[in-house]
């Protein structure tokens, strides 16, 4: 026997020798035994990047989210009351937007 190999996903192996070429077919070697940490085991490079970044905004805290370019990269060193204060102005800002 010189080599060996699985078609992948098919009952076929294929088998070289030294008197030639020889397919054989295995019942059931082809059924997909995928991996179960894998959401996907076909998914493209893209849907992969995707699932990735949607992964990681899911670990982030909603406040942390802007898209304010000038605000990416800032510290927010305002006190707790100012904080407070701003958010409620943007709480009755959006209920008087909502009327």
């Amino acid at each position: 026997m010189t080599g060996l190999k699985f078609c992948p996903y098919e009952d076929v192996l294929a088998v070289g020798h030294v008197s030639g070429y020889s397919s054989l077919v295995i019942p059931g070697s082809g059924e997909a035994n995928f991996d179960a940490y894998e959401a996907n085991p076909f998914e493209t490079k893209r849907q992969t990047q995707e699932a990735l970044v949607h992964g990681l905004l899911e670990k982030l805290p909603i406040q942390s989210i802007s898209l304010k370019i000038k605000e990416v990269g800032k510290v927010d060193t305002a006190s707790a009351e100012i904080k407070e204060r701003e958010k409620r102005e943007d709480e009755d800002r959006r209920l008087e937007e909502l009327k």
